[in-house]
């Protein structure tokens, strides 16, 4: 009895079983993804909020005090693709994660859902943490944004299952995280996401951060 039932489990675990599998649906008019646009130093910027701002085209750094302001470039040392990327190091007083706040500017969303926000980044220090946020804001230039309920910036929650990895090293890698965005969210007008990468926490590290990417998560049933 106990063959026939160890025959009937190894049938019923052999059988094919329909994965989950994820399309990915890249979003249109995003700025300069590629860092392709501007070489040299990131110029004074007047168009979004924050003091001390400094930015190329499509990206702005938004605090005074950023532990990266002074050493962004965009540069041809290094590119995962095309002849840029843009190079950031935190100088000797980096110990706050979000002080380092790489801001892309605010992108129009239709639908609620799944959004993988994603990087292709390098870094001289393996052991350098780094972050994405997403936050939401009512216009294109991100002054009205969404709080929590500590009058804080909000951010959006990853999607589940919960897929996070920022460990970096000397080669190119993607790093990426999915979050979802609600309805009511949407109703209420927050139409705009604020992805930004957080790279303030490590001292002298030197980042190289090249194709950004914001895609709509679907999903779909393997054949």
């Amino acid at each position: 009895m106990k063959t026939l039932f160890a025959l009937l489990l190894t049938a019923l675990l052999s059988l094919p079983v329909a994965a989950q599998e994820w399309m990915y649906k890249p979003m249109k008019e995003i700025s300069n993804t590629g860092f392709e646009k501007q070489a040299g130093p990131i110029k004074p910027i007047s168009t979004f909020p924050g003091k001390g701002k400094k930015g190329v085209e499509g990206w702005y750094v938004k605090f005074s005090s950023s532990f990266v302001k002074e050493s962004l470039k965009v540069t041809n040392k290094e590119a995962f693709k095309g002849d840029y990327s843009l190079q950031a190091k935190t100088n000797g007083q980096a110990k706050e994660l979000y002080k380092g706040l790489l801001t892309h500017n605010p992108i129009k969303v239709k639908s609620p859902g799944r959004y993988r926000v994603s990087f292709w980044m390098k870094s001289s220090d393996p052991n350098a943490r780094v972050k994405i946020n997403v936050l939401l804001s009512k216009d294109e230039n991100g002054q009205v944004t969404k709080k929590n309920n500590q009058g804080k910036p909000f951010t959006l929650v990853d999607a589940k299952p919960k897929a996070v990895d920022y460990k970096l090293g000397a080669d190119w890698k993607m790093i990426s995280r999915q979050v979802v965005l609600t309805k009511k969210d949407i109703e209420a007008g927050y139409e705009y996401i604020n992805p930004a990468l957080l790279l303030g926490e490590t001292p002298n590290v030197t980042y190289y951060i090249d194709e950004f990417n914001v895609e709509y998560v679907m999903k779909k049933q393997a054949k």
